[in-house]
C-alpha cells in the first residue's frame, strides 16, 4: 500500500493557496502537479476532478477537503496539498470553510488502491492534532513529516 507521505513532494505542497473559490483552488492544485511535471494533460485532470466534485462535495468537514478523481494518464497515484489561511467555501458537509486541501489523482485501473488511499486520508485527518499541526507547519517538509508520523501511528 502506498504511503501518503511518499506521494507528497516538496514541489506538490502549497502553503499559501491564492484562490478562494472551490473550482479555482482545484485548478491551482492541478497546476502544482503540472509544474512538478507529474501530469501533462491539465484539462483532462481538471475535468475529472470537477466532474467528481459535481456529484458531491469532497469537503469532508472539520476544515478539510479531499478532491479526487481517477485519471487515465498516470501509472501511480499523485497527491498535492494546499493550505488556505482565509478558508475556502467548499460546500463542506459541516458548512465550515476549508483550510486544508488534499488533491488525489489515481490510475483508473487501480480502484481498490484509490479507495484505500481516500480512506487512509480521512482517518489521518480525523484527528484534531494532525489538522492543527498541518495548519501551523512552516515548510513543505513539515507537512510531509506530519503525515509520515501520523501514518506510522495508524499502522
Amino acid at each position: 500500500m502506498d504511503r501518503l507521505w511518499r506521494l507528497l513532494k516538496k514541489e506538490t505542497v502549497t502553503l499559501h493557496l491564492r484562490k478562494r473559490k472551490k473550482e479555482e483552488v482545484i485548478e491551482e492544485l492541478i497546476d502544482v502537479l503540472v509544474r512538478a511535471t507529474l501530469i501533462t494533460d491539465k484539462v483532462k485532470a481538471l475535468e475529472g476532478v470537477l466532474q467528481r466534485e459535481r456529484m458531491m462535495s469532497t469537503g469532508i468537514g472539520e476544515e478539510v477537503a479531499i478532491p479526487h478523481a481517477k485519471y487515465d494518464h498516470i501509472d501511480k497515484p499523485l497527491l498535492a496539498f494546499g493550505r488556505s489561511s482565509e478558508g475556502i467555501k467548499f460546500e463542506s458537509l459541516d458548512g465550515k470553510k476549508v483550510h486544508l486541501v488534499f488533491l488525489l489523482l489515481s490510475p483508473k485501473d487501480e480502484p481498490t488502491k484509490y479507495v484505500k488511499l481516500l480512506g487512509k486520508m480521512a482517518r489521518l485527518l480525523d484527528r484534531t492534532e494532525v489538522r492543527e499541526t498541518l495548519k501551523r507547519a512552516l515548510t513543505p517538509e513539515e507537512i510531509i513529516n506530519t503525515i509520515k508520523q501520523e501514518e506510522r501511528r495508524l499502522r
